[in-house]
């Protein structure tokens, strides 16, 4: 039994059997959980739609639930609004692949779920760095080939041509001194440490208030926009300040900073999760994103103590810390991303999810603003035809 869940209400009602599929699931992420969902989804209402396929004898057993972010481009070619789709991941961009299910029913559900997909109005389904190159493979599976064109890349794995920078996982169980093995690393860390902590100017200390988050942030922003430019980078600041705001409410922020007379002048916010046993660094304020630096060393070595300290089994360094995650030996996790194009899909005038009205206002105005009053007319003429045909649907339906 298909569900689709698109209010908070609705994600509240499936808490249990929500909860109940997590345990289930050994991918499970830390950002799939419920409550975090509730709390992230929140802040964006009429955004996101969640997939659910239940067991058809029991309809309070999930068995898969995948969790989708919409978003309306304009084309500009035909002159029409249209939905593209990608999961939800850890803060409201796709990342983490989005997907929870039974692993005793992959094979069952997951062609299913990629039916249901197939009748959804959409431009553009991406997939993205999910863990199991099998789950995305059983999607796949249910989308018709003759209607949707497949993009495969890869880090890590053979089922794709490889992107690049892989996801940097640390395993900490079993590891000794941090999981460093290697000698000279040790004494690294402890003559840094000792250099400008112990005997130095600087200390260190676990913070989570609002100017240590503004610190960290504009640290971070200041990195982000020397290495990747500016576009973007303002929504992905807010993005960031609300997951910590959140994580700081549930009590799952870890955010080591290290401070000069008072400033803060570097510091990691993590996510961290007892029952998953993760820690993940969601924010690296520190300098050296493509070289390793002390400062950034210092504090990756504090976290890393400090989770191994809570009995911790993973720390994720993600995809931006490879100096860092090659001086830790941390392994490259396996992730896949898949892209569906609507073959011909760019002449196509019927690929505006109705649930998307108020996303494609929100797109017409922003375009009105921009200074783009022609295209703006444009796309508002289209939405004003769709929506008289949808509600022709309706009347003929009634």
């Amino acid at each position: 039994m298909l569900t689709v869940t698109e209010t908070l209400s609705q994600l509240q009602y499936l808490r249990r059997a929500w909860r109940d599929l997590e345990h289930r699931d050994p991918q499970a992420s830390f950002f799939l959980g419920h409550d975090w969902l509730c709390r992230v989804l929140a802040d964006s209402p009429g955004r996101w739609r969640i997939l659910t396929l239940h067991d058809d004898t029991d309809p309070h057993r999930l068995l898969c639930a995948l969790a989708l972010r919409m978003r309306v481009i304009w084309n500009a070619k035909p002159e029409t609004l249209q939905t593209e789709l990608d999961q939800f991941g850890p803060l409201g961009l796709g990342q983490d692949g989005g997907l929870l299910c039974d692993p005793a029913e992959e094979a069952r559900v997951l062609p299913r779920l990629g039916r249901v997909l197939e009748r959804m109005p959409w431009v553009r389904f991406a997939l993205r760095d999910a863990r199991s190159p099998r789950r995305a493979r059983y999607i796949a599976r249910g989308l018709d080939a003759g209607s949707v064109r497949l993009r495969w890349s890869a880090t890590g794995t053979d089922d794709g041509p490889d992107t690049g920078a892989a996801l940097r996982s640390l395993t900490l169980q079993g590891a000794q001194d941090f999981g460093l093995r290697q000698r000279q690393l040790r004494k690294l860390i402890r003559t840094e440490r000792q250099r400008l902590v112990d005997t130095g100017p600087l200390a260190i200390h676990t913070r989570d208030d609002e100017d240590a988050i503004a610190a960290v942030l504009d640290i971070w922003k200041s990195n982000h926009a020397r290495l990747h430019g500016r576009r973007g980078l303002p929504k992905r600041v807010e993005n960031h300040r609300n997951a910590l705001r959140i994580l700081r409410d549930t009590g799952q922020l870890f955010m080591p900073v290290l401070e000069d007379a008072g400033q803060i002048v570097a510091g990691v916010a993590h996510a961290f999760d007892r029952r998953t046993g993760l820690m993940h660094v969601l924010v690296p304020g520190h300098d050296g994103i493509g070289a390793p630096s002390p400062t950034g060393l210092i504090l990756h070595a504090h976290a890393i103590a400090s989770a191994r300290k809570e009995g911790l089994r993973t720390y994720e360094l993600g995809r931006e810390l490879n100096a860092i995650a090659d001086l830790f030996d941390a392994d490259a996790l396996p992730t896949i991303s898949m892209i569906a194009d609507r073959r011909g899909g760019l002449d196509r005038q019927d690929l505006l999810d109705p649930a998307c009205i108020g996303i494609a206002a929100d797109k017409i105005e922003a375009m009105s603003s921009d200074g783009r009053k022609r295209a703006a007319r444009a796309a508002l003429a289209h939405l004003d035809r769709v929506t008289k045909g949808w509600m022709s649907d309706l009347h003929r339906a009634g």
